[in-house]
């Protein structure tokens, strides 16, 4: 049960990392991903 929590801990963490600094990248990608799909 120990592990699990850290895991969860953990994963959430690298999730809020990931979010706070890569949302510019990330919408542009998916922006560019739109874009490309839809031309």
């Amino acid at each position: 049960m120990e592990v699990s929590d850290l895991f969860r801990e953990e994963r959430g963490s690298c999730l809020k990392y990931a979010h706070n600094h890569n949302t510019f990248m990330e919408s542009l990608m998916l922006k560019v991903g739109f874009i490309g799909w839809r031309g």
